[in-house]
Order: structure tokens, then C-alpha cells, then sequence
């Protein structure tokens, strides 16, 4: 069962500049600040990460795809293998 609870819903350029500019074979940090919704039930979460190109808008249908080191499809959801506990 999945739900959400935070979403960034604006565009920008992980990175802070244009994917055109990154450089092959290396990482582009792009580091977030989530704010957890105050009603979320205290438990334990994984979180989910999903991108989409959004031209002209987002949608499901725009998802982007992952890839691993070895350039094997991860799929469309990244899972980030950290877990955050949130307590009551």
C-alpha cells in the first residue's frame, strides 16, 4: 500500500543546471528538503523517488526511467535504501 506524502510538484534542473551540461560517468547532487505531513502515520517509511519530463505537463504517462551503474533498467520508481522512521 503506498501513499503519498510529499511531492515536489515545480520543474528544475537537478543540480541547479541543465542535464546538456552534466558530464558522463559521474554523479549531480541534488539535494531536497522534505516536510512531512503533520497527520502522517508514525511508522517506518522507504522513500520513493519518480521523475517525470514535464512537457507540457506531468503525468504518469511522462515517467523517466532508471538505470544502474551497469546500465541495467532499474524501472521507473527509484526506492532510496535509507529508512526514516517517523515516531508520534
Amino acid at each position: 500500500n503506498q501513499e503519498i506524502y510529499w511531492a515536489q510538484s515545480q520543474a528544475h534542473y537537478p543540480g541547479s543546471y541543465p542535464t546538456r551540461r552534466w558530464t558522463t560517468n559521474r554523479y549531480v547532487r541534488d539535494s531536497h528538503n522534505i516536510s512531512l505531513d503533520s497527520e502522517m502515520i508514525p511508522g517506518t517509511y522507504q522513500i520513493a523517488v519518480e521523475v517525470y519530463n514535464c512537457d507540457p505537463e506531468c503525468s504518469p504517462d511522462n515517467r523517466l526511467d532508471f538505470f544502474d551503474q551497469n546500465g541495467q533498467l532499474i524501472g521507473q520508481t527509484f526506492l532510496l535504501p535509507t529508512l526514516i522512521t517517523v515516531a508520534p
